[in-house]
């Protein structure tokens, strides 16, 4: 039986039909069964999330049985990293390093890349050293003259650029960007145009362009819905909402905030909604509601807590200490401080740990100026 045939025929055996199915089919399970199960979990993973996660949980219940396979099971590993980048960024991470421990034993390059695009999209938000581990063997891997394929190549630019604007290095991140964006171009990807041109609107902001940002967020706004590229809408729209916070457009900010925390609310995306959360917060706190504002910081601190995005969790809690600092509730400012302190030390950040230091003296300023 052709592998499409077979995987057709697997997604319509009853579940207490399945062992028999896997016992009659034994000599036909291989590694192609296993991708084609793994490309039919990534094409569901927004539209019908509980579906591909059963696809992935089958993948290591079948990989159990191809002892003689060395890569079934890391493949199934690599299919359940991609379900949890939308639920949990830190275990996905744990589940692409284990899918590279597999390939890595097999010599598989192009795989290999394609992993640590994936690897580096989730250690940017929840582990910087391991995100460098992971930039610095691409860039040794791609030093090598690897024949690279397009969807891999531009992944890899894709994350290369957030990770450069993680890093706050907003000019190599709009190169990659740039880069990304002429790749997904000459392949006339509408889909991955309007994504990156969003990024770029994001990033141009980042670096105080607000004029461009606007229009590059409005282009890739209009280019995913007609592409029907949800998760994309959702994001602009959220990055919409904070333009419109800083450019001082709070009706709008609000509405743009509203529709994508729909968008996230529909797709499930909790990690994306907590997004929505932190930026609300800061809008909370520039039109004056200083109670809803320190109430959306803590909770987005709790939620990002949750997923173990430390970035994330980091940005919550130090807007937080700021806003109850500016507003002169100097006992919850210094308790939020003290969970910062905790935060760059664990995490080992110095970058941090700077911004600590100059807020903890902004507020024992405050404190004195208040005292007098």
């Amino acid at each position: 039986m052709k592998t499409l045939s077979l995987f057709e025929s697997w997604l319509t055996c009853p579940y207490e039909e399945q062992d028999r199915w896997l016992e009659k089919h034994q000599t036909e399970l291989n590694l192609a069964f296993l991708w084609e199960m793994k490309q039919y979990a990534a094409q569901n993973l927004v539209s019908a999330y509980q579906l591909a996660t059963a696809i992935t949980k089958d993948m290591f219940r079948i990989a159990q049985r191809m002892a003689h396979e060395p890569l079934a099971t890391p493949l199934a590993h690599w299919s359940q990293g991609n379900c949890l980048t939308y639920v949990d960024l830190q275990r996905a991470a744990e589940s692409y390093l284990e899918a590279l421990r597999g390939y890595r034993s097999q010599n598989q390059p192009n795989e290999i890349l394609s992993l640590l695009a994936n690897l580096l999209y989730v250690a940017t938000e929840v582990d910087l050293g391991l995100a460098r581990s992971a930039y610095q063997e691409i860039c040794e891997l791609t030093d090598q003259s690897l024949e690279i394929d397009y969807p891999i190549q531009l992944r890899l630019k894709q994350n290369t650029a957030i990770f450069f604007y993680r890093l706050g290095e907003y000019d190599n991140a709009l190169d990659a960007n740039q880069t990304s964006l002429a790749i997904s171009q000459d392949h006339h990807d509408i889909s991955r145009v309007a994504e990156i041109l969003g990024n770029r609107g994001l990033y141009l902001g980042s670096a105080g362009r607000f004029n461009e940002c606007e229009v590059y967020l409005i282009d890739g706004l209009t280019l995913a819905q007609h592409t029907d590229n949800q998760i994309t809408v959702a994001r602009t729209e959220m990055n919409l909402g904070e333009l419109y916070t800083i450019l001082g457009k709070p009706r709008e900010a609000l509405l743009r905030f509203a529709n994508a925390r729909s968008q996230f609310l529909r797709l499930n995306n909790s990690m994306e909604m907590s997004s929505v959360v932190l930026r609300e917060a800061r809008l909370l706190e520039r039109i004056g509601s200083l109670s809803q504002a320190r109430r959306a910081y803590v909770d987005a601190a709790k939620h990002f807590l949750e997923l173990q995005m430390w970035t994330q969790v980091w940005q919550a809690t130090i807007e937080g200490a700021i806003a109850n600092r500016r507003y002169g509730t100097f006992s919850e400012a210094a308790k939020l401080l003290s969970n910062a302190e905790r935060l760059w030390q664990s995490q080992k950040q110095p970058a941090w740990q700077i911004e600590w230091l100059l807020e903890s003296a902004a507020l024992a300023i405050a404190q004195a100026h208040f005292d007098r």
